[in-house]
């Protein structure tokens, strides 16, 4: 197992509290977690989708799944957050190291519309940082809708900036020394 790995183990998983009261978990994705993934994009409106993937998506494909749950790839992180104890996805993070020894990372959030609006995007990006920064990560790099505030807001609280914009998408630039361990 990798330093990345190890050093993701000894923060997850993690149990926080969503400012509706619900309880969640935040730990690795893992291959058997294909079911969840799927039924957590089931409960995302057609308009998350877009927001999330900047196109319309009606289905995750088989090669999407396998990219995200794909634990041997040291530069691809991701971390799922459920309820507890009943296990409903809420949401999804993820980083892509752009360069396998590079100080960069794309990443992405996504949280079930049942669950936007309530800290669980703040969780899995403080999270998600937690671990980037242990595996050498300084920066994540973030392509998003301009139309969706809520994101924005979120990257901009912790300091992202814009660094060049294309059509209607932005790219974000958030220096991780800025984002503190939740």
């Amino acid at each position: 197992m990798t330093a990345c790995r190890h050093h993701a183990q000894d923060i997850l998983p993690r149990r926080a509290r969503l400012t509706s009261g619900r309880d969640v978990e935040i730990r690795m994705v893992k291959a058997q977690d294909s079911a969840l993934i799927r039924d957590g994009f089931a409960h995302l409106s057609e308009r998350s989708r877009f927001m999330r993937f900047l196109a319309t998506r009606s289905a995750l494909t088989d090669a999407d799944l396998a990219r995200i749950t794909d634990a041997k790839d040291e530069g691809n992180v991701a971390l799922g957050a459920v309820t507890r104890p009943d296990n409903t996805p809420v949401g999804l993070g993820r980083f892509i190291r752009l360069d396998p020894e590079g100080p960069d990372a794309e990443m992405a959030l996504t949280v079930v519309d049942a669950f936007q609006g309530q800290g669980a995007g703040r969780l899995l990006l403080g999270t998600l940082a937690q671990v980037a920064k242990g595996c050498g990560v300084t920066t994540f790099i973030a392509l998003v809708h301009r139309d969706n505030r809520a994101m924005l807001g979120l990257l901009r609280s912790y300091g992202a900036v814009v660094e060049q914009g294309i059509e209607v998408d932005l790219e974000l630039r958030l220096p991780l020394s800025s984002v503190p361990a939740i």
